[in-house]
């Protein structure tokens, strides 16, 4: 690892001030966790710190950006505030299925709020938490002193989320139950949950606990019904507790793509903490870790790519030099998710790339993630025309700053389309492949949604044409599970491929033009797209889902132009069975991960001996 003074990089007006928001590795039992310290630019520094404990598994990916304007608000009160991956989760070294989950995340709580009274010099220190994360800061005040606990939407009986996640795992698409998990574990929407955790957090229980603090804030949802059994239980115990109703809740936990963010209640906890916040300065920390090794095999870097546009990444590659000339992976968003990907697949693919000895960096675009967008109005966006700007910025980080002679952008849905249109576009040499993860669309233009498109008719088409195929839908007929009868399925057939068949292949002759320099395309074309990658000598990978869409979308608007890209060895597509689109199930994931990297480093390697 790798200590240095804390670097200056004063992120855009935020709510009429600013926020400076560093990304630092906190060591935690000797393994990095992802921190980011979020700090007020231009008020002064309140001694009062406070660390905000994240939910866990999808709840931490969708909470990710509420968390951030959450960080920010109480920053912007005067405290300093550290967010942080847990072990095993998110940014952080470790994986789900590692032992002693629950203790080990307390751990990682203390390491927090020991870290901000030795580094900031912080006199007092809240714990915030936000479902799952309210839990484990109740649980991890019962073993330190502590100021004031926030508990939004707390998970007050684990036994309960524990049959919640049981539910989620359920509804897993297109995979059998065995294939989900190992034995005793969840697999619930791309995240493991061993049955020795299961077994921990269903010991879980709030109302007997004893935390160690002076007051509590219990912030509730409002869309179920109020209990005061937690608020009851600590004015029990002497601490001063207060109960509130805050809307947003659910919109804070909605898919990525989905979210909004609360602002009411977010502002409600930061006032709340300003209240009991002294008039004691903290100091600035001294000691931050930018560089660091993951594990023997793998070492990440955090990567401040621009500041304008803000744009920010991680750097990871093997721990020992490679001595040879394979290109840099460039992960781009999935959708509107934060940089580790939906059910941290770009962080589970980038490691395992990093052991096949290629370096990897995944990025957010401005306005996803941890890149800050100055107008919050444009945030969360995952079409935005400015990613083409922000990928070009990125290939010239990876060149000048990495040293990256050539480059393969990777990306899955949102991602895949972002790397087609760069392949097509994006003049850069150093831009050698792109690898395409089940897209959704090949073409996007300010103010659609996927409705808007004809690929989302041909979608349609796909899913029928997977139906009438599979055996278990027609024994479902047959058998007399379905209302409309073997007739009836027939005819609903042929309605729905009448109505989802209105478009025909793009076959437009007409000249090319973008919108921008280099942005959205300016008209659908996707054989002309296909054509101009292979003029400019790049190379096309499509990894798809054989029940997702984008093999078939692309076989049905440019069929001739992609069969002799396959010909000529410019375009490689492969699939991966009982698989859903964003690859939730542990299995499944690991197969895509195997294929991506053997796949590169079959068109790579033989690189190392030239």
């Amino acid at each position: 690892t790798r200590s240095v003074a804390l670097p200056n990089m004063p992120d855009p007006a935020v709510m009429g001030s600013s926020v400076r928001r560093n990304a630092f590795y906190l060591v935690s039992q000797g393994a990095p966790l992802l921190a980011w310290l979020h700090q007020p630019a231009d008020l002064p520094i309140s001694a009062h710190g406070v660390v905000i404990c994240a939910p866990l598994g999808v709840e931490q990916l969708n909470a990710h950006r509420a968390i951030r304007h959450w960080a920010d608000a109480i920053a912007l009160q005067g405290m300093p505030v550290v967010r942080f991956d847990y072990h095993g989760t998110g940014d952080s070294a470790g994986i789900d299925e590692d032992p002693q989950r629950v203790a080990t995340w307390l751990t990682n709580i203390a390491d927090a709020a020991t870290w901000m009274r030795e580094q900031l010099g912080c006199r007092q220190i809240s714990l915030a938490g936000l479902r799952m994360g309210a839990a484990l800061a109740t649980l991890a005040a019962t073993r330190q002193d502590i100021d004031n606990l926030v508990l939004w939407a707390p998970v007050i009986k684990g036994r309960r989320y524990c049959r919640e996640l049981r539910a989620v795992s359920l509804m897993a698409e297109g995979t059998a139950a065995a294939d989900a998990a190992p034995t005793g574990a969840i697999a619930a929407a791309g995240f493991v949950t061993t049955q020795e955790t299961l077994d921990a957090i269903a010991g879980m229980d709030l109302l007997k606990l004893s935390p160690r603090c002076k007051q509590a804030l219990i912030v509730e949802r409002d869309d179920i019904a109020s209990d005061t059994q937690l608020k009851d239980h600590l004015s029990a115990l002497g601490i001063g507790a207060e109960q509130v109703v805050q809307p947003g809740y659910v919109d804070a936990m909605a898919e990525p793509h989905y979210t909004r963010v609360p602002q009411a209640a977010i502002a409600h906890m930061a006032q709340w903490l300003h209240a009991r916040a002294g008039t004691e300065a903290s100091a600035a920390a001294t000691d931050i870790t930018l560089t660091t090794t993951i594990s023997p095999a793998i070492r990440e870097h955090l990567c401040p790519i621009s500041t304008a546009p803000h744009l920010f990444g991680i750097l990871c590659e093997p721990s020992q030099p490679q001595a040879n000339d394979r290109p840099l992976i460039v992960i781009l968003n999935a959708g509107s998710a934060h940089h580790t990907g939906p059910g941290r697949l770009t962080v589970e693919l980038a490691r395992q790339l990093a052991v096949a000895g290629f370096r990897t960096l995944r990025v957010d675009h401005c306005g996803l993630g941890d890149s800050i967008l100055a107008d919050a109005t444009h945030e969360n966006d995952p079409y935005l025309s400015t990613a083409f700007r922000d990928i070009t910025i990125t290939l010239h980080y990876a060149q000048q700053v990495c040293g990256a002679q050539r480059v393969v952008l990777l990306g899955l849905c949102s991602g895949a389309y972002y790397a087609f249109q760069s392949a097509v576009q994006i003049a850069n040499p150093a831009l050698v492949e792109s690898i395409l993860i089940n897209p959704r669309t090949y073409f996007w233009r300010a103010g659609m949604t996927l409705g808007d498109t004809n690929d989302a008719r041909m979608n349609a088409m796909h899913y029928y044409l997977n139906a009438i195929t599979d055996p278990r839908k027609w024994l479902r007929l047959l058998g007399g599970g379905s209302d409309a009868g073997v007739l009836g399925g027939l005819k609903l057939f042929v309605q729905r491929m009448r109505a989802s068949s209105g478009v025909k292949p793009a076959t437009s002759t007409a000249p090319y033009v973008a919108n921008d320099e280099t942005g959205h395309p300016a008209r659908q074309d996707l054989p002309g797209d296909l054509n101009r990658v292979m003029k400019s000598g790049r190379n096309l990978a499509l990894f798809c889902a054989t029940t997702d869409p984008g093999h078939f979308l692309l076989m049905y608007q440019a069929r001739r132009n992609a069969t002799r890209m396959e010909r000529s060895g410019k375009l490689a597509c492969l699939f991966i069975d009982n698989a859903d689109h964003t690859f939730s199930v542990p299995s499944a994931r690991l197969r895509l991960i195997n294929k991506i990297v053997q796949y590169l480093h079959q068109r790579y390697a033989p690189q190392v001996n030239r």
